[in-house]
């Protein structure tokens, strides 16, 4: 048992030559020492396996994988977990880098609170150099509070909304055996773990302490200029995300989480829970102006798929009193939800185009044609087009 490292340290890296030496050496020079660092390189073709293996302590283990699955993906994650041995994993990034005291604090903390089964530091924000921002996640992350425990924490998943930050997070690698890892999740990985955890029923804490650092760079996937593709890939994980929520068998965890749901407290059987969830996101007008097009499609198909079982059918009839009629009066409803708290709400003339495209064409005014006309008008003049070409060339 004495060979068995307490904590493993995960880093996987792809073409990350330029930061790796930091985020492995920031392992090393460690006061902690009971660690191993898994090393996962997934096909880097800038030499950055090479000075991996350049570091030839026994503590480090390294993994190839065939091919690049992307960024914190769940293929390079769960390959890491496999090769790990500690009581605890450390997830972390190729281009941060933790303080020399982190695994000591982190670790101690875990020890003293045997109760919690995941817990977060505070990290800093720093630029491509590693010198300090004067900002912290803690402090600038929207919607993040050491007050979020696990209800408030699930309610901000179910909007999609991420506040916890992945490499000031510790958790225990017991809790970690029991979770699915989605390949095709990339953007929200992470929550992914978070979310199934806080579903599962597992306890987090928060440590008021900054002990790693969050580099900031174009290069990353999370950057400005990358913000196109990770939108993208965003757009297409939600309801691979949301679907967690709908696979949950916790009914009192569900009721809470959905409350807003006006059939929710009608809920008593853990298979009528993704009825629940799937009616909420389709036909939660809250949610409308939130979720693409492609959600509210894929969600509406769910709740296709339940009404199309005629079985299930005559029982959310009973237990619900929600039938075909209800779904297609739900489906008819304007789309928009024009709240202060839009997320999609971005100034004076993206309110009108939103409040026109919830009407129909018939009930449209005069101002709101006159608007389309010359909004088209603009269109054929190509000053949009010329607009997008000189935004797309300062981007680059």
């Amino acid at each position: 048992m004495k060979n068995i490292p307490l904590v493993s340290v995960f880093i996987p890296y792809y073409n990350d030559r330029e930061y790796l030496k930091d985020s492995i050496e920031s392992v090393l020079k460690q006061s902690y020492q009971n660690w191993e660092l898994v090393l996962c390189n997934h096909a880097s073709t800038d030499k950055s396996r090479e000075l991996a293996h350049s570091y030839k302590d026994e503590r480090i283990k390294h993994v190839d994988m065939p091919k690049n699955y992307g960024a914190g993906g769940g293929l390079v994650f769960k390959t890491m977990l496999d090769a790990a041995k500690g009581k605890y994993v450390k997830p972390f990034c190729a281009d941060d880098f933790l303080y020399v005291d982190c695994l000591e604090k982190m670790v101690s903390f875990m020890e003293e609170n045997p109760r919690v089964d995941f817990a977060f530091c505070d990290v800093t924000y720093v630029d491509e150099k590693g010198k300090s921002l004067n900002d912290s996640w803690f402090t600038a992350r929207p919607d993040f509070s050491v007050k979020n425990k696990e209800i408030e924490l699930l309610k901000l998943y179910r909007k999609g909304i991420q506040t916890l930050p992945y490499i000031g997070s510790i958790v225990c690698r017991e809790v970690l055996m029991d979770i699915h890892y989605d390949p095709s999740l990339i953007m929200m990985f992470d929550m992914s773990i978070w979310l199934q955890l806080l579903l599962q029923g597992k306890k987090i804490a928060y440590i008021p302490e900054m002990l790693a650092a969050y580099r900031c760079h174009d290069n990353q996937i999370s950057g400005e200029h990358q913000e196109c593709i990770a939108l993208r890939r965003s757009y297409f994980e939600k309801p691979v995300f949301h679907d967690f929520f709908a696979e949950c068998e916790n009914v009192d965890l569900i009721k809470k989480v959905f409350s807003d749901d006006k059939y929710s407290g009608k809920l008593h059987d853990k298979k009528d829970i993704p009825f629940i969830v799937y009616h909420t996101y389709f036909a939660n007008s809250d949610y409308h102006a939130y979720f693409a097009n492609s959600e509210e499609l894929f969600y509406c198909y769910k709740l296709h798929e339940l009404l199309d079982d005629e079985t299930y059918r005559q029982h959310i009839i009973k237990e619900f009193g929600y039938d075909v009629d209800n779904y297609r009066g739900e489906y008819s409803l304007p789309r928009v939800n024009l709240s202060k708290n839009t997320p999609v709400e971005k100034g004076f003339f993206k309110t009108i185009k939103l409040k026109i495209n919830s009407k129909r064409n018939s009930k449209l005014s005069f101002l709101e044609l006159l608007f389309l006309l010359i909004r088209r008008i603009f269109h054929i003049l190509t000053l949009s087009r010329f607009r997008h070409k000189k935004r797309k060339k300062y981007s680059l």
